[in-house]
């Protein structure tokens, strides 16, 4: 700090001071002042001087003046100077021993503060509070002030100056501490507490320090003092209410009326604002409050809001303040309000704000009356009111709290109009509301309507949920009936809805007696199911659930289609799960009947399903049936892979029938591109030295007609290799 007041003093002394300050700067700090930045020696002394005290030697001295005059006045210390305050001498002295007392950490004790509230001026006390370091200690001697200190405090704080303390970020803070601490339950304070709410509601601009003061100030005054801030403010209350700046004084206020003399005033002062108020932005809390008065005080508010509560119940800042207007009503004003809105409820919910004050008129409805009136204004418009926006909790909820005799026509409105009420894009929530608190008599009565149109319901975009939803609360046997009697002529239609399988699931899990519905039902459309995306996955899951008998009746249908349905590629999935289901030898020989007469075109279809999904054991009546056609078969693309895949499963029996058939087409078959890999394969699976002798003889039999061929030594190498014990 030495350094830059050096500085600043040699630079001061200089001539054509503006001139000479041509080049950057460099102070202690490393901050950085350039030519445009010093155009004036005040900026720079300004700059350099208030690193610890704000000290205002620009009132003193101008920023061009380089006389030895205005350098010695430097020298000489001018009397510190805080606005038009000009500090006593020896001040300086006090305030260092005070910062020295702000830096011990030792608590105060009374004597100690009695001293220094002995000690300290008005002035001083001004200044202190506005110090940038200073005001901490202040509040540090705060918080050990006793009771007996209320009146020298009191004396201590001009209440001329409170207002312009209180815009002051650090002087505001040690009102509020002084507030805060202490409990004023006499009238040491309530003066000072009367003149700073007083006065700063008068203000046009209000910073948020004197906004922080005066809210503790209403916050600590006792209730004679707010009648007497009432009283002052009595015809400003209707300004103040409606100024954003002010607001939330009268909010305050508000807060702590108490007595009648209050109620009425600020009821007085409100009159005639009412409408007006519940669109101000910053007047919910408020009129919450005021809302709360006892209501012979209120009877304005209702001739005020009434006429316009249609309107304000839909305006974006009024209708959390109507909300609290009905909520806060007595049973006369209520039906009052109930009967000016009635007519308006459709309306009403149909609009997002709107919505929200329906719900809470009906919420409070608690009188057969009231039950009377929102079931006329209702009736005929359910349907409607079901399509509105959040019906469930602003319509629905509240009207199922209704006793059953003011809602059966209202609820049968909805049943009737089930269909279109869930294929709409808002009123699929009503129909759940009611299916989810539905008993099993009003279950049945919703089946009789959305069963027939289950279907059309489940093509919507929220018909599985709905359905799913009905499904999981039908479990008696007159719920089952209902489905079924509807169901049964729709299940081909049903299984080609995306999805479907979320709802045959439910279906599936009726009793026997009940679901064998869904399996006559797609018994004779499975062509047309499996081809279809949809429809063939519905038919896994229906398979995976038939019984035995069923999956006969599934085979015996498919008969003459399973060549086709095969190489349909969308079918691979269907096919393999209709065999893994087969569990009686009888759908095996059901099975072989139906593919006898197209066994060839079985064998050349790429990666045959059916084959391939054939057990062991019953595998032989195949092989059998393609043995005079072995040969052909085994030179085929596709058809050398099949019969590689029934080999595998060829007991030894058959593999002898094999080794017979191909015995005089061996060597042409070993050399061959696709019978080689037959060949290969069936090596591999001798098992018997009856079938292994056979192989050798063949093949010593053609080795010196084929010995050159190169596919011929693989097969010599591969006998050699699984039958190691063999000697040529």
């Amino acid at each position: 700090r030495g350094d830059v007041m050096i500085a600043s003093l040699r630079l001061l002394r200089c001539q054509n001071l503006p001139n000479r300050i041509s080049n950057t700067i460099r102070l202690p700090n490393q901050r950085i002042l350039s030519k445009n930045q010093s155009k004036s020696f005040s900026n720079l002394l300004h700059f350099s001087l208030n690193w610890h005290q704000k000290l205002h030697y620009s009132n003193v001295i101008t920023g061009r003046s380089t006389t030895q005059d205005h350098y010695n006045v430097i020298v000489d210390k001018p009397p510190k100077r805080d606005g038009d305050v000009i500090l006593p001498e020896g001040f300086e002295q006090k305030e260092s021993r005070f910062t020295t007392r702000m830096n011990d950490p030792k608590p105060f004790d009374a004597d100690e503060i009695d001293v220094i509230l002995d000690q300290l001026t008005s002035e001083e006390l001004v200044y202190y509070c506005k110090h940038e370091t200073l005001h901490n200690l202040l509040i540090q001697m705060v918080k050990f002030i006793e009771p007996r200190h209320r009146t020298d405090m009191a004396r201590c704080i001009p209440a001329e100056k409170l207002i312009e303390m209180s815009s002051d970020v650090y002087a505001s803070r040690v009102i509020i501490a002084i507030l805060d601490k202490i409990p004023f339950t006499d009238k040491s304070i309530q003066p000072q507490v009367t003149c700073i709410i007083g006065e700063a509601s008068r203000m046009i601009d209000m910073n948020r320090n004197t906004q922080r003061v005066l809210q503790k100030a209403v916050e600590v005054a006792t209730d004679g003092a707010v009648s007497e801030i009432l009283d002052i403010l009595k015809d400003d209350i209707r300004r103040l209410a409606l100024r954003v700046r002010n607001t939330f004084l009268i909010d305050l206020l508000v807060k702590r009326c108490s007595t009648n003399h209050q109620y009425e005033t600020m009821s007085n002062g409100f009159q005639g604002t009412m409408a007006e108020q519940c669109k101000f932005m910053y007047s919910k809390e408020r009129l919450r409050n005021f809302f709360a008065f006892p209501s012979e005080y209120l009877n304005f508010a209702m001739y005020e809001i009434l006429p316009q509560i249609k309107d304000l119940s839909m305006h974006k800042e009024s209708h959390e303040s109507i909300q609290a207007f009905i909520n806060a009503a007595g049973p006369d004003q209520f039906t009052k309000i109930l009967r000016r809105l009635g007519p308006h409820l459709l309306e009403l919910s149909s609009q997002k704000y709107g919505g929200l004050v329906v719900g809470c008129l009906l919420r409070k409805c608690t009188e057969p009356n009231h039950f009377e009136l929102v079931s006329k204004a209702l009736s005929g418009n359910m349907t409607e009111l079901c399509k509105c926006q959040s019906v469930k909790i602003n319509v629905l909820e509240p009207l199922w709290c209704f006793p059953d005799e003011y809602t059966v026509s209202n609820v049968d409105e909805v049943y009737h109009n089930l269909r279109e009420l869930s294929l709409h894009e808002k009123g699929y929530l009503a129909v759940a509301f009611y299916i989810k608190r539905a008993n099993p008599d009003q279950i049945t009565q919703i089946l009789e309507y959305m069963s027939p149109h289950l279907v059309e319901i489940l093509k919507g975009k929220h018909g599985q949920y709905l359905v799913r939803l009905l499904l999981e609360k039908s479990k008696e046997p007159k719920h089952f009936e209902t489905i079924s009697k509807n169901l049964k002529g729709e299940m081909a239609e049903l299984c080609r809805v995306e999805n479907a399988t979320n709802v045959l699931q439910f279906l599936l899990d009726f009793p026997s007696k009940y679901n064998d519905f869904v399996f006559s039902g797609v018994l004779h459309h499975l062509k047309d199911l499996s081809m279809d995306k949809c429809g063939n996955v519905s038919l896994q899951a229906i398979i995976k659930r038939a019984n035995s008998e069923q999956i006969s009746m599934f085979l015996e249908e498919l008969s003459s289609k399973f060549v086709e349905i095969s190489e349909h590629q969308v079918d691979y999935p269907l096919m393999k799960i209709l065999l893994e289901n087969l569990k009686e030898p009888d759908h095996y020989d059901i099975l072989f009947n139906s593919v006898k007469q197209e066994m060839m075109q079985i064998f050349k279809t790429k990666d045959s399903v059916i084959l391939r999904n054939i057990p062991m054991e019953h595998m032989g009546p195949f092989i059998d049936e393609i043995l005079p056609y072995f040969v052909v078969l085994s030179k085929g693309r596709y058809s050398s892979a099949n019969l590689e895949v029934v080999i595998q499963k060829a007991d030894t029996e058959h593999l002898s029938k094999i080794i017979k058939t191909i015995s005089s087409r061996f060597g042409g078959l070993s050399v061959h591109y696709y019978g080689n890999q037959v060949i290969r394969k069936l090596i591999t699976l001798l098992v018997s030295d009856d079938q292994v002798s056979k192989i050798k003889r063949l093949i010593i039999q053609r080795n010196q007609r084929f010995s050159d061929k190169p596919k011929w030594v693989n097969v010599v190498e591969k006998f050699k290799k699984h039958h190691p014990g063999v000697i040529f």
